[in-house]
């Protein structure tokens, strides 16, 4: 439902909107000092005359809502007046904006197809020209970003600034990107206005650079501005009863960061077998010189080459043995940033990283040949030959380990002590090597093949036998 208002109105007290209201072309309202229209989140489609009339000591206000022209005439004008918790909308770019005297907050401003900007103040509240000409003189912005569409605009000036201040920790002037190119040029003129560099930025980083970032021709340069501000009063800038105080407009420092970073962890891959590795991203909102490997919690496995600096880290994941699932996260409290301030998104869903880890089976089979010690088979030692190893290994870790000798199958665990493995795939085993070494340190490297041609073939078993024994064990 709609409501429309076709007669004159004038508001002395508070009027607040009920629903979505139009005002009928011809039609004037009239905000007097003290008085306040409340658009109570709705619409106001303006097809006439919405006139905030105030004084130096009572402001007229209007607040919290949408204004509207849409295609129409409908003409806004402020003199002393407080434009609060608005959006001004022009999405159609008709009708005309005159704010003069007004203090602007925590608003959202579109400029209208005529506009003229006027002695008033702009906190938290967005000056948005895009295509649009107008005047805008003897203005502070406070935080509040005057943004204008870096196009040519029929060859000549559409927007000229004078006499302002433009206060921010970031862009207070900003180009949008819209109908951009080299063969495109800007066309906005600033005069005799202050810009504030807060400590540690320049004046790139407070002008969105239209020649930098959008190729299009600009002359808004930092020796084109003051470096003290226009005051109005001995105070600052006074609009009414309102001061906006001189150390603002001379502070060169930032706000203060109070902002905790936070951090996000990726995965190369969403899943790994015992064998594989991932490579974990650690990407932080705020750079960071204290984030370390020691910050990273992990089950399932462990972390290696930790690098980066600032904003982004990596790391390789390796599952550890038997692992079936793996975990990566960073606890609060872990990093700072520059500002000392600590994270606290410990708990927070991209701060946890589960990897599955599936098993991996891998089975071995192999020819032994093998020392029983005295006293099993016989009085003495015996070598047997052409046993079959089998081995299995799950993620790593060994699942099964038999022996079969003349149809019989034994558990390696249970023989290990009774034998030393001596050839296995017709090569010495690191076991037997030991007795080598001990036997005779020059033999360390020698082959099997090798140790038949020397011995031959008829001695090779008797030799084996007596090497293990030397040590007075044939077994271990």
């Amino acid at each position: 439902m709609t409501t429309i208002i076709r007669t004159n109105l004038i508001i002395s007290g508070t009027y607040k909107l009920t629903d979505t209201t139009q005002v009928a072309s011809g039609v004037k309202i009239t905000v007097l000092p003290g008085a306040t229209l409340d658009l109570g989140g709705f619409s106001l489609l303006n097809f006439g005359t919405l006139s905030l009339e105030g004084d130096a000591s009572k402001f007229a206000v209007i607040q919290n809502g949408t204004y509207s022209t849409e295609s129409t005439t409908g003409t806004l004008k402020t003199n002393f007046g407080n434009i609060k918790n608005l959006t001004i909308d022009s999405f159609f770019s008709s009708g005309d904006l005159q704010i003069t005297n007004s203090l602007v907050e925590a608003s959202r401003i579109d400029a209208l197809s005529s506009n003229s900007i006027t002695k008033s103040i702009f906190l938290s509240s967005p000056l948005n020209f895009r295509s649009e000409s107008g005047i805008v003189d003897q203005v502070t912005f406070s935080d509040s970003p005057l943004s204008v569409s870096a196009w040519v605009h029929f060859g000549s000036t559409k927007l000229v600034v004078s006499n302002s201040n433009f206060i921010g920790s970031t862009p207070v002037i900003y180009f949008s990107p819209f109908f951009n190119g080299p063969s495109m040029s800007h066309s906005v003129k600033v005069t005799n206005s202050y810009i504030r560099i807060p400590t540690g930025s320049d004046f790139e980083s407070m002008v969105y650079d239209a020649t930098d970032d959008l190729k299009v021709s600009t002359d808004l340069v930092a020796s084109g501005f003051l470096t003290t501000p226009i005051t109005n009063s001995s105070s600052g800038f006074t609009v009414g009863s309102y001061t906006f105080p001189t150390a603002q407009l001379l502070s060169t420092s930032a706000p203060a960061d109070t902002t905790p970073p936070t951090i996000s962890l990726s995965s190369s891959a969403a899943s790994l077998s015992f064998s594989q590795s991932a490579i974990v991203t650690f990407t932080l909102s705020e750079s960071s010189t204290n984030f370390i490997s020691s910050d990273v919690i992990v089950t399932g496995g462990s972390i290696s080459n930790f690098s980066g600096s600032g904003k982004s880290y990596s790391a390789t994941f390796t599952p550890s043995n038997g692992a079936t699932t793996a975990t990566i996260k960073v606890g609060n409290n872990s990093f700072t940033d520059a500002a000392g301030n600590t994270n606290i998104d410990g708990n927070d869903t991209n701060n946890l990283l589960t990897i599955p880890i599936f098993q991996e089976v891998r089975s071995e089979t192999h020819t032994l040949s093998v020392i029983v010690d005295k006293g099993v088979l016989g009085a003495g030692a015996v070598l047997l030959k052409g046993l079959t190893e089998k081995l299995t290994t799950t993620n790593g870790i060994t699942t099964a380990h038999t022996v079969e000798y003349a149809g019989s199958t034994f558990d390696y665990n249970q023989i290990d002590l009774l034998i030393t493995t001596v050839i296995r795939d017709g090569e010495f085993t690191a076991e037997f090597k030991k007795e080598l070494t001990d036997a005779a340190p020059t033999t360390t490297n020698l082959a099997y093949k090798d140790a038949v041609t020397l011995v031959g073939s008829l001695n090779i078993d008797t030799t084996l036998i007596t090497i293990a024994g030397l040590d007075g064990n044939f077994v271990g």
